[in-house]
């Protein structure tokens, strides 16, 4: 898939200091004051009382960009998920096809280092050599269109399946802004150390990768001084992260006719043809960036756009290579997180191999860590906040009546999901090998690219999940009204079956009302869903 659906889900990062619930081997505490400063007066700063001595003795893993309650639970289920993984693929003899062969062979693959090392970057050469064929605007956006049928990330087209935001009951395909390395558009054009330091390293990152990949040292560097200047360029036509808040500006629906005008460079037709799908308009959230992705297509050089997508694919491969490749990686991008070291391999596999294998992996850590016990008290937890958010609503003397009864209603009509599907999915049609981890994700990448494309023009399936099971997180999706609390997020210290209620309230209840309370925020209450099925 090409492009997360990173505008129509609001998702929770909750790097949150919760650290007062724990539950013991014996199940017979689950309040630790171990945190708490008995020293300071609650009265004076409650804050400090409860979090003080955690804080003070608090420390940052190597590895961490942060630390605090969630970071823990993340961690703890690395540790769940290991285990799973490290039973699965230490048998080899798994029924060829099967959940358990593809999930502990996809795990193995990935730490067979030695391999890695290796394969060098062989697996990304042809690519590279595709790019280098290329002699002009309309090749590259054939190439591009190509390699986005593949299930490839590329970073000039950003697009996803989606439901329609004014017939939230059918999909529709969404194309939205892209082309940046740096987070947004203002790091090209503030001249603070800080950001002009930035983009230095930025220029030196992808001089980096061009070396490794075979470019001399002096045109590897004019190559990056390229990739940098059309990044600017293109950052010109981004629109900035508040305005990517407002769902109305972000949605302008146009027929294929009108794309052409829009952006007659970018090959609509050669694009849809590629992806295999036919469609009479689809959403263009950002239209400036693509009419401005058209002109620049015509007017800068060549070498230029063969520089940019070059450096796009070398990055987003870049981790599924070999130690210097993820060395250099990891380099680049701790400017930004703040991490001093690197994830120990198998961290970094478990959670590719949830995020690849996704329900065949969830369906044995929700029968290992999720019992339907929990799944009850969960949702009697959510039941019971929805009740206390319906009488708030009903007592607020700053809102009219109308606008109380249709608060109300979307209220009501709130879908709620969780710990798990209802139907689990399968990788049937998937390919995976013990010796071939870059060939197991671009299987995986092309089947998932094949199945979110599918839905175009169809009904929204309202049973589907955007995460796993297992991730530690929690989403309200707008534009069909649902909140969603996967298995991973509802363990201790949020979430406990066997504790007091009011240790769960303090905990996961804090999540629930979290995502409750983004139907009714500056996005969320754009969307005036209730129940259109």
């Amino acid at each position: 898939m090409n492009y997360m659906k990173k505008n129509t889900i609001i998702v929770s990062v909750l790097f949150l200091l919760f650290t007062a619930c724990k539950n013991n081997a014996n199940n017979e505490a689950f309040f630790d004051k171990a945190g708490m400063d008995t020293a300071v007066n609650p009265g004076d700063n409650f804050f400090l009382y409860a979090n003080g001595t955690w804080i003070k003795n608090a420390k940052i893993p190597d590895d961490q960009s942060g630390w605090g309650g969630y970071f823990t639970l993340y961690n703890d289920n690395l540790q769940k998920l290991r285990t799973i993984l490290d039973e699965t693929a230490a048998k080899q003899d798994h029924p060829k096809g099967s959940a358990a062969q593809k999930v502990g062979d996809f795990y193995a693959s990935g730490m067979d280092t030695l391999t890695l090392e290796k394969k060098g970057y062989e697996p990304i050469k042809p690519m590279l050599a595709k790019i280098d064929a290329v002699k002009n605007y309309t090749e590259l956006m054939n190439l591009i269109a190509q390699s986005s049928a593949d299930g490839n990330i590329d970073e000039l087209l950003g697009f996803y399946v989606g439901p329609d935001e004014r017939n939230s009951a059918v999909n529709m395909l969404v194309f939205v802004q892209t082309g940046l390395t740096l987070p947004e558009k203002d790091y090209y054009t503030k001249t603070d150390s800080i950001t002009v330091s930035q983009r230095n390293k930025l220029v030196a990152h992808a001089a980096k990768y061009f070396e490794m990949t075979g470019t001399a040292a002096a045109d590897a560097v004019k190559s990056a001084a390229n990739v940098l200047a059309i990044e600017t360029l293109i950052a010109q036509s981004h629109i900035s992260p508040v305005e990517q808040r407002d769902p109305i500006k972000n949605y302008n629906k146009m027929s294929l006719s009108a794309l052409e005008k829009l952006a007659p460079n970018i090959g609509w037709a050669s694009l849809m043809n590629k992806l295999g799908i036919k469609v009479d308009s689809v959403n263009i959230a950002q239209p400036k960036y693509y009419a401005a992705l058209s002109g620049l297509l015509a007017t800068q050089p060549i070498q230029v756009w063969k520089d940019k997508f070059k450096f796009d694919y070398i990055s987003d491969k870049s981790g599924l290579l070999n130690k210097a490749f993820r060395d250099e990686r990891f380099a680049y991008n701790s400017i930004f997180s703040g991490a001093k070291v690197q994830p120990e391999r198998w961290k970094t596999m478990v959670s590719r191999t949830d995020n690849n294998m996704k329900d065949l992996l969830g369906q044995v850590y929700v029968e290992k860590y999720f019992p339907p016990e929990a799944k009850q008290r969960m949702d009697e937890l959510v039941n019971n906040l929805m009740k206390a958010f319906s009488n708030r609503i009903a007592k607020l003397d700053w809102m009219s009546d109308t606008t109380k009864q249709r608060a109300q209603e979307k209220l009501k009509a709130i879908i709620k999901k969780i710990g798990y599907p209802d139907k689990w999915k399968n990788y049937d049609d998937v390919s995976i090998a013990r010796d071939d981890f870059f060939g197991n994700l671009k299987n995986i990448a092309k089947h998932d690219n094949k199945e979110s494309l599918a839905k175009i023009g169809k009904e929204v399936d309202r049973a589907e999940w955007v995460m796993t099971a297992p991730t530690v997180n929690a989403y309200y999706n707008p534009t069909i009204n649902e909140i969603v609390f996967p298995a991973g997020i509802l363990q201790s210290p949020y979430f406990n079956l066997s504790a007091d209620d009011a240790i769960n309230y303090g905990g996961i209840g804090m999540v629930i009302g979290h995502e409750i309370t983004h139907g009714f925020d500056d996005q969320g209450r754009q969307n005036q869903v209730v129940d259109r099925y």
